[in-house]
């Protein structure tokens, strides 16, 4: 078996070297040198590699053996160190090994070069270990010594008595803290007897018998007890011990601590003695034995609960406090261990009202530390639990409307086909009679009217602005008139008096629609037994002097909505609050509150405002004021016709077929050539192999296996030039999708109708490099 040697050489003959490293490869070594012959060359070789072994010639011109040793011991390197040289005296032998080499060769003998080289490396070896071993030893008793330092200086700085006896009690170590709480020095602490005197005389032999008890059988000891100090004094601690164990044996002694507990001890003594006093606070304090019976009642209590005093005390806390017994096994295990407990309580008062209560426990013990009492503290947080319960329920709100933002994109997936067939049937059937075409327009207008309710959820979700247009109150409240005349009980009249000549708004229809369907139930509900719901409206003009008590309010003209009902009313402490959020006056029918909260905000967004008139058991009257465009202002619907296109190539990324489809037929009707492409991987490959012939990109953002963002990047790589119309039923993928460069020209939503897509690819297609428009109106 060969052995891999790498050898530093200082020779300076050319035929000594080989003649040595011949030698060593017919030992058996394979070898990597470096042959050196000056103090330079040597230094460099040491700093760049490592090395196993130095064979030196023992004079050199430049170099000697003595000079090469001194330097190798400078780098502080144990490598075994050969002389080899062809005549030398013994005195210079000797001096040389001295000096430290390891060996001394004549040229003339190589034959004991190798047994030298294997003797060398092994004693290397073996200095190498002991070496490690003796450095390893010196670090474990460092780090030991640090151990011992630290855990000295922890006991000694800890708040805490700590103690350690043998196994017959004695004790063997106590820190500082220890001796100021027993009142005794260190040298004290060392006779057991001084021991036995520190402990409080009434306290004694309870203290012994235990402490001997442990001892004995070996169990851990835990104990509240007095040390009373040479000056009278006394201290309560918490002593407790545990038994160390020997590896295999039995107890080699205990391990404990003392705390000092007087200030608790101190405070449940004063509680007797300042029950007087506790009648000053909010908070209901009773005192009840440890059997449940009540001793002790405040005014606070009586307040809180109903029952006097005099009624109370002597009664069972459990059967007064609570609908059903509670099982405060658990609580009064803590309060046993831990002297306190506080946590939260459903209680009910005399009248039977449910309350929440935030309670107190602390345990009251005897002279002799026993458990006798619990002193209990009860704060009512029945109105701070309501008010976590309502922000809780505007979370789970919140959350809803996340979903409904969540599901938007899928919703406007199924509406965007409807948009399409029903745009694309008028033109391709042009001859069916009026009453298909009004089907048609039913089609379009409840793919409309989902559209709207798409971004209703939106607006409630994330906050999301309508549509705004010209409206006509006239129409919409005779809308949602046919609606509730359907839909209400028929104990319930409903007198509807708008004008003709009523002026128009501006605003979002959807919006509106919910403003006044919802004050439209409010009346119904206020009515269970019937009566009659009044709704009218009027052109007012209000000047500064009537807008200035309400804010970013202008003078102008106006229309005043009014719907009274003959209801119940509202009482007047309810009156200020029935616009807060999560207020409502429907708690009792599930009423989230939030009714006429969005009411408030959404006429305050359109510019308006709203006053509310009520009267217990005759009714509440409330006015909505909205903007006014006079009518004559009204515009007629545009009607849109579009060009052909000139043959240009549209590259349409759906996933969804139905969507894909009709984008193709609309777009194919109009003279386009469309390539249609089912994700983002398909999109890439097409546009590859047809981007010459494709003019614009009509690209779905949400799609599998691809997003449209990356389809969308790789196309930009592919043509810089691409030109892109972002598509999505998220708003939110707007400016993701505009964020991505100058090749999104626009952006359409989801649905989208034949207009809207025929109107934005010819001008996609007219563009050099700015964006069309940030969003395109559906």
């Amino acid at each position: 078996m060969t052995t891999h040697l790498q050898v530093l050489v200082v020779e300076d003959v050319e035929d000594d070297l080989l003649l040595t490293l011949r030698t060593l490869r017919r030992g058996g070594y394979t070898l990597d040198y470096v042959r050196v012959e000056t103090p330079e060359e040597m230094q460099l070789a040491l700093d760049h590699q490592d090395w196993h072994i130095v064979i030196a010639d023992y004079t050199l011109p430049r170099f000697s053996a003595l000079e090469a040793l001194k330097l190798l011991q400078a780098q502080q390197q144990d490598l075994p160190f050969i002389i080899v040289s062809g005549t030398i005296g013994e005195e210079t032998a000797v001096a040389a090994m001295k000096a430290g080499a390891h060996d001394y060769i004549l040229k003339g003998n190589l034959a004991r070069l190798v047994p030298a080289v294997e003797r060398e490396l092994r004693e290397a070896e073996e200095r190498r270990k002991r070496q490690q071993a003796e450095h390893a030893l010196r670090e474990s008793e460092a780090a030991l010594r640090q151990s011992q330092h630290q855990y000295q200086s922890l006991a000694e700085t800890s708040p805490v008595g700590i103690f350690r006896t043998d196994a017959q009690g004695n004790y063997v170590y106590v820190n500082r803290q220890w001796c100021d709480m027993t009142g005794m020095t260190l040298e004290q602490s060392r006779q057991m007897e001084n021991h036995v005197n520190a402990l409080h005389p009434d306290d004694r032999d309870h203290v012994l018998a235990t402490w001997q008890a442990a001892l004995k059988d070996g169990i851990p000891f835990r104990l509240e007890f007095r040390f009373q100090h040479p000056d009278g004094t006394s201290i309560w601690v918490f002593g407790q011990a545990l038994p160390e164990r020997k590896q295999g044996e039995g107890i080699r002694g205990y391990v404990g601590t003392i705390t000092d507990i007087s200030d608790r001890k101190f405070a449940q003594h004063r509680v007797r003695e300042q029950a007087a006093l506790l009648d000053v606070t909010t908070d209901a304090i009773l005192v009840r034995a440890m059997n449940g019976q009540i001793s002790f009642w405040n005014k606070g209590a009586e307040t809180l609960y109903g029952w006097s005093a005099e009624e109370a005390l002597g009664q069972d806390a459990n059967q007064l406090l609570y609908a059903d017994a509670p099982d405060d096994d658990e609580i009064d295990q803590s309060l046993i261990r831990e002297g306190s407990w506080k946590g939260e309580r459903k209680q009910v008062t005399q009248a039977g009202q449910s309350i929440t209560v935030m309670s107190r426990w602390t345990l009251v013990t005897d002279e002799q530390g026993q458990p006798n009492a619990i002193l209990t503290v009860n704060t009512d947080i029945t109105q701070a639990k309501q008010l976590e319960s309502r922000f809780l329920r505007a979370q789970r709100l919140e959350s809803i409307g996340t979903l409904a933002s969540g599901i938007a994109h899928d919703l406007n997936n199924i509406l965007t086909p409807i948009y399409g067939v029903a745009d694309l049937l008028p033109m391709q059937l042009p001859d069916v009679d009026e009453h298909i075409h009004h089907e048609f327009e039913i089609l379009k207008s409840s793919a409309k009217r989902g559209s709207e309710i798409i971004n209703q959820m939106l607006l409630f979700a994330k906050g999301v602005e309508g549509d705004r247009s010209l409206l006509s109150i006239r129409y919409l409240i005779k809308e949602i008139r046919s609606f509730v005349h359907k839909t209400f009980p028929k104990s319930i009249e409903i007198a509807v008096d708008v004008p003709k000549n009523i002026d128009s708004v501006k605003g979002d229809e959807t919006q509106l629609h919910q403003v006044f369907m919802n004050l439209f139930v409010n009346a119904r509900d206020a009515m269970p037994n019937g009566g009659k719901l009044t709704v009218s409206a009027m052109n007012i003009q209000l000047d500064r002097a009537v807008v200035s008590s309400h804010l970013d309010v202008e003078a102008g003209p106006y229309i005043v909505v009014i719907v009274t009902d003959t209801g119940t009313g509202i009482p007047p402490d309810k009156l200020a609050y029935i616009f807060d959020p999560f207020f409502s006056t429907k708690q009792a029918q599930g009423g989230t509150g939030l009714g006429l909260s969005t009411v408030h905000g959404i006429i305050q967004s359109h510019g308006g405002f709203i006053t509310v008139d009520t009267e217990v058991g005759r009714g509440t009257q409330f006015k909505v004021y909205l903007p006014a465009i006079e009518a004559e202002e009204r515009v007629e619907a545009e009607v849109l016709s579009f060009p052909l296109g000139q043959g240009d190539g549209v590259l349409v990324v759906e996933d969804e077929a139905p969507i894909r489809d009709i984008a193709q037929s609309i777009l194919e009707s109009h003279n386009y050539k469309v390539i249609v492409a089912t994700d983002g991987i398909d999109a890439i490959a097409k546009y590859t192999q047809h981007q010459t012939d494709i003019k614009v990109v009509l690209m779905d953002m949400t799609m599998p296996s691809l997003g449209g963002a990356t389809a969308i990047q790789v196309m930009q790589r592919i043509n810089p030039d691409v030109k892109v119309i972002a598509v999505s039923g998220l708003p939110s993928n707007e400016q993701i999708a505009l964020s991505l460069g100058e090749n999104v020209k626009a952006f359409l939503p989801k649905p989208y109708n034949s207009a809207d897509l025929l109107k934005i690819i010819p001008n996609v297609l007219q563009t050099d490099t700015e964006p069309v428009s940030k969003t395109v109106e559906t």
